[in-house]
């Protein structure tokens, strides 16, 4: 996946499709917990091409929708946006973003109460459109735990996790959402994150899940069906 940000136009996108993707995340954001801020650093490190060099990133350790739709205090996690912590829905406004991709993960389940959590995230998505009423908004798919480490666990597991996914998937249909999906390429529900795909052998993922998730969005932006190998069951 390096290679392939280095060299689009030889690696399967011609110069027009890498111009078409540099517009789609220049006027994109990305709202995120620390999996997100993981990603923004591989980002500064492989993206030479620039695919993803103005788009618009909110992230924040351990946030969640819980954490996004309370007031802003010093003990809060809102993201950072031009210095300053700020609501989501604040700062898609002023960055003028046309979509937003939202990723939330394990930090949306504490009690395993997946009902709730969508209901947060509902909340979230209504005063992000209050704000920008035409704004394009993306739920990506959630990932699962390293399964030796979710069998440790209380709530925070890949039942649940499954869970979060299933009713993700519902999410959008009903709320006119797009879902991008990056975890079926990482493992599943029976075999958890593959341990290939694991930085910590926990939540977090490395280099290699990355470059899956680079080349997934990549080709979410042109419409093209990845060509990657889906984990089996």
């Amino acid at each position: 996946m390096e290679q392939m940000l280095n060299n689009p136009t030889e690696d399967g996108y011609t110069k027009e499709e890498a111009a078409a993707i540099r517009k789609f995340y220049s006027e994109t954001a990305f709202v995120g917990d620390s999996l997100m801020m993981g990603y923004t650093y591989y980002l500064q490190k492989y993206d030479r091409e620039g695919f993803f060099a103005k788009t618009t990133m909110l992230c924040a350790y351990g946030f969640s929708a819980r954490d996004a739709i309370r007031p802003i205090s010093e003990k809060t996690k809102h993201p950072l946006y031009k210095g300053k912590k700020m609501l989501v829905e604040d700062a898609l406004k002023l960055a003028k973003c046309k979509r937003v991709f939202i990723v939330f993960w394990a930090n949306e389940i504490p009690g395993a109460d997946v009902g709730k959590a969508n209901q947060n995230l509902e909340i979230l998505v209504q005063r992000i459109r209050e704000q920008s009423p035409d704004i394009e908004v993306y739920i990506v798919s959630p990932c699962y735990m390293y399964l030796k480490t979710a069998k440790k666990t209380t709530f925070l597991n890949n039942n649940n996790l499954y869970a979060l996914t299933l009713s993700r998937r519902a999410f959008c249909n009903n709320n006119n959402a797009g879902y991008v999906e990056v975890s079926k390429y990482l493992g599943n529900e029976k075999v958890g994150l593959l341990e290939k795909y694991t930085s910590d052998y926990y939540i977090h993922v490395n280099k290699d899940a990355y470059d899956i998730w680079s080349q997934v969005f990549l080709d979410y932006a042109i419409g093209r069906e990845p060509d990657i190998e889906v984990i089996e069951k």
